[in-house]
């Protein structure tokens, strides 16, 4: 089956009339799981969020989970989101410590079982990913425990559960993990069609969806990316960060038709720097085959944070065809900039760049 990935924009704050919808979830109740002690709890504890949904009398109740797949991407379950949704709801992406992650776009993958969100707030290192593999009807995975999903502070050591397939009721969107701590799949609501009677998403089934997504969108089955021998499922995947950039050599690939980039920073913070950011790496966006078929053209203005160290912490579309906002933003997150001084001191400071594109 060809995968495509659609775009829109992700409304994070939608309201819905009060009633019974949903549930109140309680992952670390439910019959049949077991904690089972595992490494590393602090990472999946930081990577893991919850999408919550509120109505109109201020009732809050879990909708599903998600986790991030790269510091700017969260993974979730398409089918509850879309739900939600179309009962009006105002839903919230909620990671450890109450951290707010507002989206900023929402690509669906063709068999719409799974749904990439594209944050505004640069998150957590991403999850790994496992070796693929079936996931059949009572296989053993383990989950991170409910009070990591509900996105309160980190647990102790050893705070997970482990559970047979198919998964019980409750635990939908969150990462399916092996005895290595790495993600064999994506957990699923088994209420919707299509649903794996293992009740995850493989992770075969992942990393193809995500070599879509940070790809040009063609079927990774017909068209594999090359990978360099060894390489993991999904290494598509970028960390979009200039760190990760400048260990790669800094290298791009300029094609015809690409954007140009110009930079107007504003400093907005309560202390007007000294000495404005400086570019010390422009990046430049690429058409995406679905943005070059429709022929669009324009400019995108994505608001960014650069942060003390020059790095991009916060990128937001504000303008634009909405099929170039996600190479824009995509772009925008590599750049680096020498940082904002205030009396010799590094500071945070608020830019706009913009982003033109045109096909002639």
């Amino acid at each position: 089956m060809r995968t495509k990935m659609t775009t829109a924009i992700v409304i994070l704050t939608l309201a819905y009339p009060a009633g019974s919808w949903g549930r109140q979830i309680q992952p670390s109740q439910q019959a049949g799981a077991e904690r089972a002690p595992r490494e590393a709890v602090s990472r999946l504890s930081s990577s893991v969020v919850t999408l919550v949904a509120k109505d109109a009398s201020g009732r809050q109740e879990i909708l599903e989970y998600g986790f991030f797949v790269d510091p700017w991407t969260i993974v979730t379950g398409y089918p509850p989101f879309r739900e939600a949704v179309d009962k009006g709801a105002r839903v919230s992406v909620i990671g450890v410590n109450a951290i707010a992650y507002p989206g900023n776009l929402l690509s669906v993958d063709e068999d719409r079982r799974l749904a990439f969100i594209d944050v505004e707030v640069r998150g957590p290192l991403s999850l790994p990913l496992g070796k693929p593999g079936k996931i059949k009807t009572g296989d053993k995975i383990y989950l991170p425990a409910g009070k990591i999903a509900a996105g309160l502070g980190s647990p102790e050591t050893g705070d997970l559960i482990e559970v047979t397939t198919p998964v019980p009721t409750g635990y939908a969107g969150l990462p399916a993990l092996d005895q290595s701590g790495k993600v064999v799949g994506v957990v699923v609501d088994q209420r919707f069609k299509s649903t794996p009677a293992s009740g995850v998403v493989p992770v075969k089934e992942l990393a193809g969806k995500l070599d879509a997504y940070f790809g040009d969108g063609s079927d990774a089955k017909k068209n594999p990316a090359k990978k360099t021998s060894g390489a993991a499922p999904g290494s598509n995947r970028t960390a979009e960060g200039p760190t990760a950039e400048r260990e790669s050599g800094g290298q791009m690939a300029l094609q015809p038709g690409e954007a140009t980039r110009t930079t107007s920073e504003n400093a907005s913070d309560r202390l007007t720097p000294t000495v404005r950011p400086r570019v010390l790496k422009r990046v430049k966006a690429t058409y995406t085959p679905a943005a070059r078929a429709a022929k669009v053209s324009g400019t995108v203005v994505v608001s960014v944070l650069i942060d003390e160290r020059g790095e991009i912490a916060e990128a937001k579309a504000v303008s634009g065809p909405e099929l170039l906002k996600l190479p824009s933003l995509r772009a925008a997150r590599q750049c680096l900039f020498a940082p904002a001084l205030r009396d010799g001191v590094p500071v945070k400071v608020s830019a706009s760049l913009e982003f033109s594109f045109s096909l002639y």
